[in-house]
């Protein structure tokens, strides 16, 4: 008798056990598919007045911010998920970065809408801290449940007025609960002194090398066919030298610096992976990095002449 009692809490235990499991699979699906990841979220921040006018000089910066601290390495399994406290710090010293810096358009990867412990939209708390009309997010991946989730991806942050977005693949698309082999580029439409420009929001494949150049040839590919003119930035992943940079880099219509300083410096030897890329009818004024402890890469600033 006490052998089919305890078969019998043992079997219901299982079940009960597997219908969890089965509805944290489903919801994980669920969120993976239901949410539109081709549709770019664009917020406009009402107390920053759009910039309108100025010397003809472009500030550009591109930063890879790392999750802003959403994740940290460590825990039992690797990584361990962070609250708002610890985000809302990041984000502040950030934003104080970015108003010291004062680019008009920053590019940033590895950013998050929101990230299982936290619940801030990294990319809005940027743009109202630092001083930005519009705030752009596109995303690379949403892995997790709806209610506890990971979205991450690029973002823009502009000054000037944005009129629309696009978030694209440039490689084919896979499953979404394949989070990191899915790769988009943001793209955002600004007026800046009378004159349309394609802004684009990068970052290639990390540890991917054939999918990067597939994504590099994609990347020529929608490059050679904009007509308007053309300001990128992002983590490209590779170094200057590699096929996909000699890919992106032989466009005749965009320009970047000739001489690099390494961005990545957290792991021997140190690489060149993060850049920004200017209309070639202007011209490159300064470009330099940046040096802090903000993240895991440092930020590259760009000074283009628009005149």
């Amino acid at each position: 008798m006490r052998h089919d009692k305890a078969f019998k809490w043992i079997k219901r235990t299982s079940l009960g056990l597997l219908g969890i499991a089965l509805i944290v699979a489903a919801l994980y699906v669920i969120n993976a598919y239901t949410l539109d990841q081709y549709e770019p979220e664009i917020t406009r921040i009402e107390k920053h007045e759009e910039k309108s006018g100025d010397s003809g000089h472009i500030r550009v910066l591109a930063f890879n911010v790392h999750r802003c601290d959403a994740i940290k390495e460590g825990g039992i399994f690797g990584y361990t998920p962070q609250g708002d406290e610890v985000v809302g710090e990041t984000v502040g010293k950030i934003a104080a970065f970015l108003r010291e810096q004062n680019a008009d358009i920053v590019f940033m990867s590895e950013i998050c809408a929101e990230s299982f412990l936290s619940h801030t939209n990294q990319i809005e708390a940027l743009a109202e801290q630092a001083g930005y009309a519009w705030a752009v997010f596109g995303h690379n991946s949403s892995f997790g449940l709806p209610f506890a989730r990971h979205r991450s991806g690029n973002a823009i942050l502009s000054k000037y007025p944005i009129s629309s977005a696009i978030n694209f693949d440039v490689i084919e698309p896979h499953s979404p609960l394949q989070p990191k082999t899915n790769r988009r580029i943001l793209k955002a439409i600004a007026e800046i002194n009378g004159k349309q420009y394609s802004l684009y929001s990068v970052h290639l494949a990390a540890h991917y090398p054939a999918p990067r150049l597939r994504q590099a040839k994609k990347l020529h590919e929608v490059l050679s066919k904009d007509n308007n003119e053309i300001i990128m930035g992002g983590d490209f992943n590779d170094t200057p030298d590699s096929e996909p940079m000699r890919i992106i880099r032989s466009l005749p219509k965009i320009r970047t610096a000739e001489n690099f300083e390494p961005t990545y410096v957290r792991w021997p030897p140190e690489h060149t992976i993060d850049y920004v890329f200017g209309p070639k009818s202007c011209q490159l004024v300064s470009y330099k990095r940046v040096i802090n402890n903000l993240s895991d890469h440092y930020p590259v600033v760009a000074v283009f002449d628009s005149r």
